[in-house]
């Protein structure tokens, strides 16, 4: 038996036709996998943008899927007491993921999800924290994400000042749920099983 270590890389990406296609396809790969309960992109509403808050829920939801484990424990937070109760246990699961944080004790639970903080919960959700220690952090999660193939021409200053839409947002999470990463490695018989590796992870068959 071959054993291949999967084609290495920071992303080897995903077709980039993905950005051309109906997000219906996003929105059934979610339906399927439990990540939402509404099975129409009417119902989901993907122009609306996303508070951190509601974006917990989700991304807990997807850490599960992916399962990725809890090493994160600044998770308590001053400002979310009164919230949405439904929420915070999402907020804490989120942080202890590792993926939503804060400073200074506080959560902002109300504030809506920039692009770039979006990239970040992403890249860190395949690859851990990167440097944060310095003033430019951002741009490391930034080129991450050129990378990962999610950024498709937007500027660094356009992420960081531009809310994400819950459309935008989760055709990013599907694109970096298909990576094939060096994490993963992957057992053949023969070459005729990557090759439907591939077909499944291209979706060569819909291009």
């Amino acid at each position: 038996m071959k054993k291949l270590v999967a084609l290495l890389c920071s992303g080897i990406l995903i077709s980039s036709t993905v950005f051309g296609q109906s997000f219906t396809t996003v929105l059934n790969w979610m339906y399927g996998e439990g990540l939402t309960k509404y099975d129409t992109v009417w119902d989901f509403r993907p122009n609306d943008l996303i508070t951190r808050g509601e974006a917990a829920k989700f991304v807990n939801q997807y850490a599960q899927l992916e399962g990725l484990s809890k090493s994160y424990t600044q998770c308590q937070f001053s400002d979310i007491e009164w919230y949405d109760y439904t929420l915070i246990p999402h907020i804490a699961e989120a942080c202890a993921y590792g993926l939503i944080k804060w400073s200074q004790g506080r959560y902002m639970p109300n504030n809506l999800i920039t692009e770039a903080q979006a990239i970040t919960i992403i890249v860190r959700s395949l690859y851990g924290f990167l440097d944060e220690t310095g003033p430019y952090w951002r741009q490391y999660y930034y080129e991450a994400g050129q990378e990962l193939g999610i950024i498709q021409g937007e500027s660094l200053q356009w992420v960081n000042t531009t809310n994400i839409t819950r459309q935008k947002m989760w055709t990013w999470f599907y694109i970096a749920s298909q990576q094939i990463t060096n994490k993963d490695v992957i057992n053949l018989d023969w070459a005729e099983g990557l090759m439907n590796i591939l077909d499944d992870i291209f979706w060569s068959e819909s291009l």
